[in-house]
C-alpha cells in the first residue's frame, strides 16, 4: 500500500502537493521516489520537470524525518 500511495504521490504532485503523514514508512517512499526519478518518469509526464521539482523535495522531507525518528530512537535507547 505504500508503494502505490508513493506512487500516486509521484505522478499527481501538480495537482495536489505530496504531505507526508505519520504513518507514510519512510523506507519504502524513499525508495519509490528516488526510483521514479532515477528512472526518469518525470519525463515522461506533461510538466515533467516541475514534477520531478515537486517530488524531489518531498523525497527530502522523507529523508529528513527518518533521520529525526532515527535520531530519537537512539537518543531514548540512550536515556535507558
Amino acid at each position: 500500500m505504500h508503494v502505490s500511495r508513493a506512487a500516486e504521490e509521484n505522478v499527481s504532485a501538480l495537482k495536489k502537493t505530496p504531505v507526508l503523514e505519520i504513518y507514510d514508512d519512510h523506507d519504502i517512499h524513499i525508495a519509490e521516489h528516488t526510483r521514479f526519478l532515477v528512472g526518469r518518469e518525470y519525463a515522461r509526464l506533461e510538466n515533467g520537470n516541475a514534477i520531478k521539482e515537486i517530488v524531489s523535495e518531498h523525497l527530502a522531507l522523507h529523508v529528513e524525518a527518518k533521520a529525526a525518528a532515527e535520531k530519537k530512537a537512539a537518543e531514548n535507547a540512550q536515556n535507558q
